[in-house]
């Protein structure tokens, strides 16, 4: 599609184009708006594919290390943090995305809502403030930390601080909006109209659109869905700790509504929240190889990780959510969930072994 740079692709590198001056036609709205990413490759001169494909290789290895960080953090040992990681590679829209469609921002939104959660926890506000800011610039849905962050410091008193720190980030999506470095296709629909579009969409069930926004769910994140509530004791007594947090889980399903016709690309912005949540029954499961390899096998199944992409059209509507028949969705979700529920019991049976 588009010379293997599919529908968003093809827009995003009209942006980098753009910003270096040179004529391409106008992006559409909201991507015209989503700059820093592409304005990296922009300045790097590099091919756009090649430009892309870097960033997003950068992008998931600083990922992978900001996830280590954080299940660390949260008592995981290395070998714990390995299987978190592996887990989280084999999402649909981690490596394999940036393999076939490196021209995207998905990338390098996953490294800063990972690196904005830790951040967040760690109480490190500044570095928040500015990975928050570079993250209004590369997808809007990245905004939902700062209300959950708010939420979170009011416990040590610093609401008003942290509040104050995202102030810059919501200007910067403002004024891209009102002062575009790349002016957006005015023949194309805004973003309120998209908006409304999307969920009209949800509200009328067009096209098995609530079915969609379901099994996008378990289709984006695999048995990493489930994995908290195989020690559910542990995993109540941290979301009581961290209660603002738990928020964060309903909004990000919202913004997948409100967002587009793609919801796992949002639901994506889960895993990270969920491998915390889910860091003592990994370790459970990391203490018996075979039931960490089988997480990893049913992973990669709930994934569809052994689906070729090769590039084509009909092989990227068949994978993607918004496009697949409701047929294919239902039985690929279904079998996810299935997944989900059985990885569940055999962390919750490694935790009491």
């Amino acid at each position: 599609m588009n010379d293997r740079l599919g529908y968003d692709g093809q827009q995003y590198a009209w942006l980098t184009l753009r910003l270096r001056g040179l004529d391409a036609p106008a992006p559409r709205e909201p991507l015209a708006f989503r700059v820093a990413p592409a304005a990296i490759v922009a300045a790097s001169g590099l091919d756009v594919r090649i430009g892309f494909l870097a960033l997003d290789v950068a992008a998931l290895g600083g990922t992978a290390l900001v996830l280590i960080a954080l299940l660390r953090r949260f008592g995981a040992t290395a070998g714990v943090a390995l299987l978190g990681v592996s887990l989280w590679a084999l999402l649909p829209f981690t490596v394999r995305a940036a393999i076939h469609t490196p021209v995207l921002t998905d990338a390098v939104s996953g490294l800063l809502g990972a690196a904005l959660l830790l951040c967040a926890l760690s109480r490190r506000y500044a570095v928040f403030a500015v990975l928050l800011l570079v993250g209004a610039l590369t997808r809007e849905s990245l905004l939902l930390f700062a209300p959950c962050a708010i939420l979170a410091a009011r416990r040590d008193g610093n609401a008003l601080r942290v509040a104050v720190a995202s102030l810059p980030a919501f200007a910067a999506f403002a004024i891209v909006r009102i002062l575009p470095p790349v002016a957006p296709d005015v023949a194309m629909p805004s973003s309120a109209t998209l908006v409304r579009y999307h969920v009209g969409r949800f509200l009328l069930n067009v096209d098995a659109s609530p079915l969609r926004q379901a099994f996008a769910i378990p289709l984006s994140l695999g048995v990493v869905l489930g994995s908290p509530l195989a020690m559910p004791r542990a995993t109540a007594a941290l979301a009581r700790r961290e209660a603002a947090w738990v928020l964060f889980v309903p909004l990000v399903v919202l913004a997948g509504v409100v967002g587009g016709m793609e919801p796992d690309r949002y639901d994506t912005t889960l895993a990270p929240l969920l491998l915390v949540g889910a860091a003592p029954a990994l370790g459970a499961a990391a203490a018996r190889p075979i039931v960490a390899g089988a997480l990893v096998v049913a992973q990669a199944i709930a994934c569809r990780a052994f689906i070729p992409l090769d590039g084509s059209e009909a092989s990227a509507f068949a994978f993607s959510v918004a496009t697949m028949p409701a047929s294919a969705i239902v039985l690929w979700g279904t079998l996810a969930l299935a997944l989900a529920v059985a990885s569940t019991l055999a962390m919750r049976w490694a935790a009491t072994r």
